[in-house]
């Protein structure tokens, strides 16, 4: 089903890449094993992104990372880039405060 959505999608450009049918079933057996434990979701992920960004047929590795997405659209705790430790003091002597007791204690 992918290789008949990525022939739709780039027409020539995806077909001419296979000289006989022995040829393409290899490929779809790579592609099977490259493609292996993403979801449905992601492989429908990754044929919106090789209509929207992509002009060529992408490579094995170029689908998975439109499958997987940019963390940077994923929103959590798990996927910012950091995170702060303590909130900032509200009272700034009590924070001296404190930061004077730990030094002490060093």
């Amino acid at each position: 089903m992918i290789f008949a959505k990525l022939n739709k999608i780039y027409l020539s450009r995806w077909s001419d890449q296979f000289s006989t049918t022995a040829e393409q079933n290899s490929y779809m057996e790579e592609w099977g094993i490259g493609l292996a434990g993403l979801s449905g979701d992601q492989i429908a992920l990754a044929l919106e992104k090789c209509r929207a960004e992509s002009d060529w047929p992408p490579s094995i590795a170029k689908f998975r990372k439109f499958a997987l997405g940019d963390s940077r659209h994923h929103v959590g705790d798990a996927y910012r880039i950091y995170q702060k430790a303590l909130p900032k003091p509200r009272n700034k002597a009590v924070a001296k405060s404190a930061i004077a007791g730990l030094r002490a204690a060093l």
